[in-house]
């Protein structure tokens, strides 16, 4: 998948191979979206065991690289149907950014609520877990190493932004 490669000022300078980003530390755009259920609670993914990165590990409901040209908007449709099988309403929060593994990280924060229950691939998400708010903001200050790092960070700018 070809992605915008951007300066530290998030402004595309040119195009790269997704899987080459951090080999060449090149910096680019993600967006995540932490969705609620029907019910209130948070919606996070667990990834599987057998996954490159943060294998077992939970993170924000859908999660996923932005394609060369492509909006955080049009990002996180996409995203949320190709993970969740969802077409629901999202309103983007903000922005964080962050390091990782060298590069530079621009992530688009989006929520919403879920109007069903999401279907997913078992071979890309080991399963949905759901955790009431302040549930998670326990777990969150006393186990961290449950999540993955970029979720954590995600999670201080959507708590954030909703204070």
């Amino acid at each position: 998948m070809q992605v915008d490669i951007v300066d530290l000022n998030n402004r595309t300078i040119g195009r790269s191979i997704r899987r080459e980003l951090f080999a060449k530390k090149q910096n680019f755009r993600t967006i995540h979206i932490i969705l609620k259920s029907e019910q209130g609670q948070i919606i996070l993914q667990r990834l599987p065991l057998n996954h490159a990165r943060s294998p077992g590990r939970l993170g924000s409901s859908v999660a996923g690289y932005l394609q060369a040209g492509e909006s955080y908007e049009d990002a996180a449709y996409r995203k949320l149907y190709e993970e969740l099988r969802l077409s629901v309403p999202l309103r983007r929060l903000g922005e964080v950014d962050m390091i990782d593994n060298g590069s530079h990280k621009f992530v688009g924060v989006f929520t919403g609520e879920a109007d069903r229950r999401p279907q997913f691939d078992p071979s890309e998400i080991a399963e949905l877990v759901y955790v009431d708010l302040p549930r998670l903001d326990g777990m969150v200050r006393t186990s961290p190493d449950l999540f993955t790092r970029t979720f954590l960070h995600v999670y201080q700018g959507y708590r954030a932004a909703l204070a």
